[in-house]
């Protein structure tokens, strides 16, 4: 059992962080755990020894309201919280401190996805983030600057979640290549969009006026013969049969472990 004392408010949200290359199938994971009191907390817990209760790390008070969704970026040192409020807070989960909040969304966030610059290590730029909203819109936002630098209007149906993958291309610079962003909406529509990577390494850029770019990075993509689903199959399974009675066992004492100094941070509201 993972329990904060006193802690009586109901989970909204689980996220595991990725894993590190070196790691061992006995490595302890941590694991971003959103409350709907606002509050998140990181859990240290050992898949490989699941008797022994998990250890409280840190909590991070961001949100107003409950989180609505939790993404981790590739190095597991980022974490993004989106909210009831339309709010994404994005968290050093190294340094244990609130980054800054990013405001936009009209309607509570349903999906985060970090976007690394194609080129650039994070400490040269922080990348890029994409996030859905029951607003009906699709925000991609640059990190470096902490702005919106698109919102596509997905449909007329709320956007219920998005993801997005990586396509490799054959260029070893980087320069080539995309990553698709899916969405999936309450109409029942899914739409596939693109971000090419020579777009994220130019940025915004301005015209020979000085006025910035509007070309699009996020561009929708129309499904060929092979993806529709007028040749679609349906599969229905039978009943299970009723469970057997199983043996009396022996429950196994849960090792309670704590964690001697636990903190709590709090990201101011901005202006």
């Amino acid at each position: 059992m993972w329990h904060s004392q006193g802690l009586t408010s109901p989970v909204a949200f689980i996220s595991p962080a990725p894993l590190p290359a070196s790691s061992s199938s006995a490595s302890a994971q941590t694991f971003a755990v959103a409350y709907n009191d606002g509050s998140i907390r990181l859990w240290s817990f050992n898949p490989s020894t699941p008797e022994v209760e998990a250890g409280e790390i840190v909590t991070f008070n961001g949100h107003k309201k409950s989180p609505t969704t939790l993404s981790w970026d590739l190095e597991g040192t980022r974490l993004a919280s989106g909210g009831t409020e339309g709010e994404i807070v994005v968290w050093d989960t190294v340094a244990e401190v609130g980054l800054f909040r990013l405001r936009g969304h009209r309607g509570p966030v349903t999906s985060i996805r970090f976007i690394p610059h194609p080129t650039l290590e994070v400490t040269s730029h922080p990348g890029y983030l994409v996030s859905s909203s029951k607003d009906t819109y699709l925000k991609l936002w640059d990190l470096s600057t902490q702005h919106c630098i698109q919102t596509v209007v997905v449909g007329r149906g709320e956007v219920t979640s998005c993801d997005a993958m990586e396509e490799a291309g054959e260029d070893e610079d980087g320069g080539d290549g995309r990553w698709i962003v899916i969405t999936g909406s309450g109409d029942g529509e899914a739409k596939v969009w693109s971000i090419e990577r020579a777009a994220l390494i130019a940025g915004l850029e301005k015209d020979a006026s000085g006025e910035v770019s509007k070309s699009p990075f996020l561009r929708k993509i129309k499904l060929t013969d092979s993806f529709q689903h007028s040749s679609s199959r349906s599969a229905t399974y039978p009943s299970p049969p009723p469970p057997k009675p199983s043996p009396k066992s022996s429950s196994t004492p849960i090792n309670h472990s704590s964690c001697s100094k636990l903190q709590t941070v709090i990201l101011p509201s901005s202006a």
